[in-house]
């Protein structure tokens, strides 16, 4: 363990030991504008929620795709992987490894070169085809 976490774990302990007051009060509430309400409620309601109280917290979860595993199952180098589906390399890195994770739209591209890699391979480079044509970069 490094010295600056076991420091870090030492001010949680503190902080957990601390009274547990309301960080703002009534009046302090009621000087808010509504719409400084709504965000320190929201924010009440979030810490509530990571601290497992029953809330009404409305959470999403998704499932990204996993690139590295995409691009393995195709023998693809990561330059040629980006290079031919049209992915910046050091955002396939990133994903790879775990700096980013692909958002819904990215997985739901991974995931149809999963399924289609020729077919996706073969528009990408009529895209760039075209582009070049029409003198886009």
């Amino acid at each position: 363990m490094k010295p600056r976490d076991r420091q870090t774990i030492v001010e949680l302990d503190a902080l957990k030991k601390r009274p547990k007051k309301p960080r703002v009060t009534q009046e302090e509430r009621e000087r808010m504008s509504e719409l400084g309400q709504s965000i320190l409620a929201g924010l009440e309601e979030a810490i509530a929620y990571m601290k497992g109280e029953p809330t009404n917290v409305r959470v999403t979860h998704y499932v990204s795709a996993d690139a590295k595993t995409i691009r393995e199952h195709l023998n693809l180098s990561q330059r040629d992987f980006a290079e031919t589906y049209g992915i910046p390399l050091a955002t396939l890195q990133n994903w790879e490894q775990g700096r980013n994770r692909p958002d819904k739209t990215a997985s739901a591209y991974l995931w149809s070169i999963a399924k289609l890699p020729d077919e996706i391979k073969n528009a990408q480079k009529s895209i760039r085809e075209d582009r070049e044509m029409v003198g886009v970069g």
